[in-house]
């Protein structure tokens, strides 16, 4: 504010040398003077946009308006950890008999040399024979005797077993220089009991036979020996043939088709059983999972054999990936009690449908023998039982189509804390309030948003119905989208208020997850995405104002010498200038000494327009006169008739001039 001050002493004399410009004889010196005394004081200039910015920045203007914009962050977060599916306990239980073991064929050997017949002969028949060795000779008749037991040598995967199918064939090949007959038994050496009887009849030298025979119901065992019941020999017809008791009669016995249903045996291949499952997951309608993630889950098992042998367990989830390939693990268990425990599932991706159709669960179980070298007891009806489940599974991810459902988020915003104008209360009308979402979350999902405001003034309300809020549809980087929601409440409402303005949001999201809605393409919700929306007011001139206070001071110096108070009556502060600002203006001066010590105030009413107003001193207030030697002005500003609405412009000024009026009372006697 521009000042002009003077002393009331100089303008006094100012006034006296001026009153007359006639010669007063002394003589007619006598008298009061009562002369009119106008003291310019200052100018009151304010532009209301210089007297705003004064005081705040947030409050802003531009060529034609006044405009406020807050932002609000975060006032409203949707979290897609809370839209992630919850899966529920699943899992498999499944039993399987050990069933009969089909064995490979194997064959065990031995051989009946000259020399064996006839130890095993004896007598007359041993001495003959031995008595040839070496000798070129016709080769006698011999028999039918007892040619003794020939234990067969080999492997055989059978310690003892009862043999529900297959067939055994002993095959001979004569190598003596002599046509044979024999009758060869096959003999269990642990019980005793013949398993097969076989008949052959004139075999010529150098000539291979061989008979098959049935074992089904034989118990066979880890020793098997072929006893030769009768041998003959049925001479060489008056040949002379070379002799040598070496010669051999070589004999083979081979199986085929050997099934059995218990017993001792060793295992042909270390495999039980092999599967793969695809679990079918309860899930609400609706929802179809394609992919998942598995943040954490438990997996607990048991597992029962009757082998007497340690069994493995191979469990593999196909179509995986734990960071390095197919996520699997191995359970080992002890023969005859039930093997129970537990296995965590951390960080795992599985895809539903490469191998199988959405919400189906694949698993791939192996059950091995660990160790197939030594005999095994089974009982083909026993069997391996296993139980697997999925527990307290929490996902990270899903891919697919969720469905539709919907949910609600209700927050308050609270105002208070905002002071646009220090001390005064601004109510605004047509404001412009935005939601500016960001979302991640990868699902199509549709809000409706009722906006309640709570002020001095009332309750207002706003709303948008249906508002489709963008969203990421692949899972690249960055998969942040950004919507803008505008929210226009009743023009007539004072919507908001500050300080002390509460927002009451209520939300309610339509998540439409579907084939049709995302045009075939899965959507997907990843946790530690979110939808977050800002709240942004942003208002243009139309406000209501109450209390706003700009101060200003005016230093006048001494406005009256002492000497002079009693002179003074009719003493008046005039304002006089114009107003365009749209606004009720209560102007109080304090009029205070060099030690900031208030010695009197008042207050005068600034009209919109001309202003013409004056305050008159009473006679306190004259006395106090001398003491003043600054103004400080308080310019209590506020709508009229507040709430009513005011559209204020950055260029709306007040400008008028202050002055001190009196009338002199001077009394000249002579």
């Amino acid at each position: 504010m521009k000042q002009i001050l003077k002393p009331l002493i100089l303008v006094l004399s100012a006034l006296f040398s001026a009153c007359t410009g006639e010669y007063i004889s002394l003589n007619t010196l006598s008298g009061t003077f009562q002369p009119n005394l106008s003291v310019p004081i200052g100018t009151i200039s304010m532009v209301l946009e210089d007297g705003v910015s004064n005081m705040t920045s947030d409050l802003q203007s531009d060529t034609s308006s006044f405009f406020f914009e807050q932002s609000i962050d975060s006032a409203v977060t949707i979290y897609a950890d809370s839209l992630l599916p919850r899966l529920p306990n699943f899992g498999l239980s499944d039993s399987f008999e050990i069933g009969a073991i089909n064995l490979p064929n194997f064959t065990i050997s031995n051989s009946m040399t000259l020399s064996q017949f006839g130890a095993a002969a004896g007598g007359t028949t041993n001495t003959i024979i031995q008595g040839l060795n070496g000798t070129t000779q016709v080769f006698p008749q011999l028999g039918p005797i007892n040619g003794g037991s020939y234990p067969l040598q080999g492997s055989s995967p059978i310690c003892s077993a009862t043999i529900n199918q297959g067939t055994c064939e002993l095959t001979i090949t004569n190598g003596w220089p002599t046509p044979i007959s024999m009758v060869v038994a096959l003999v269990n050496a642990g019980t005793g009991s013949q398993l097969a009887n076989f008949n052959f009849l004139s075999v010529s030298p150098g000539q291979t036979a061989t008979q098959t025979k049935s074992l089904v119901g034989k118990q066979l065992g880890s020793s098997l020996t072929l006893q030769v019941i009768s041998m003959s020999t049925l001479g060489s017809g008056g040949q002379l043939v070379y002799i040598n008791t070496a010669d051999a009669i070589n004999m083979s016995l081979s199986t085929n088709g050997i099934e059995v249903q218990e017993g001792n045996v060793v295992f042909p291949q270390s495999q039980l059983f092999s599967t793969q499952y695809e679990e079918t997951l309860n899930l609400p309608s609706g929802l179809s999972l394609h992919e998942i993630e598995i943040e954490f889950g438990k997996v607990k098992y048991e597992i029962t054999t009757p082998l007497d042998e340690i069994v493995t367990t191979n469990v593999l989830i196909p179509n995986s990936f734990d960071g390095f390939g197919e996520f699997g693990f191995q359970i080992n268990t002890g023969p005859f009690l039930p093997d129970t425990g537990t296995i965590i599932i951390q960080d795992v991706a599985v895809d539903l449908v490469s191998g199988g159709a959405p919400n189906t669960f694949p698993l791939s179980v192996l059950v091995e023998i660990a160790d197939i070298s030594n005999c095994i007891g089974f009982n083909f009806q026993e069997s391996v039982s296993i139980t697997f489940s999925f527990e307290e599974v929490q996902l990270k991810s899903a891919t697919g189509f969720f469905g539709e459902f919907s949910f609600g988020v209700t927050d308050t915003v609270d105002l208070d804390g905002i002071e646009v104008l220090p001390g005064a209360t601004l109510l605004f009308f047509e404001p412009e309030v935005s939601l500016d979402f960001n979302n991640s979350i990868g699902v199509p999902i549709f809000v409706n948003l009722d906006l309640n405001s709570y002020n001095s003034q009332g309750a207002f309300h706003a709303d948008v119905q249906n508002f489709g809020i963008d969203y990421p549809q692949t899972k690249a980087f960055p998969r942040n989208r950004e919507s803008l929601l505008m929210v226009s409440p009743n023009p007539s409402d004072p919507f908001i208020e500050i300080p002390g303005n509460i927002f009451g949001i209520e939300i309610d999201a339509t998540v439409a997850s579907t084939s049709l809605q995302s045009n075939g393409v899965p959507n997907f919700i990843k946790k530690g995405d979110d939808l977050n929306a800002d709240i942004t007011i942003l208002q243009r001139s139309k406000f209501a104002l109450s209390n706003l206070i700009i101060t200003d001071t005016i230093q006048t110096g001494q406005l009256v010498d002492t000497t002079l108070v009693d002179l003074l009556e009719d003493v008046r502060i005039t304002l006089s200038g114009l107003s365009i600002i749209p606004l009720d203006i209560d102007l109080t001066l304090d009029f205070i000494d060099s030690q900031g010590i208030v010695q009197f105030n008042d207050t005068l009413v600034l009209s919109f327009g001309e202003i013409i107003s004056e305050l008159h001193l009473d006679f306190n207030q004259i006395q106090s006169l001398p003491e003043v030697e600054a103004i400080v002005l308080n310019l209590g500003i506020s709508s009229t008739d507040f709430p009513e609405q005011v559209i204020l412009k950055p260029d709306d000024y007040l400008e008028c001039s202050l002055s001190l009026d009196a009338i002199v009372n001077y009394e000249l006697e002579l």
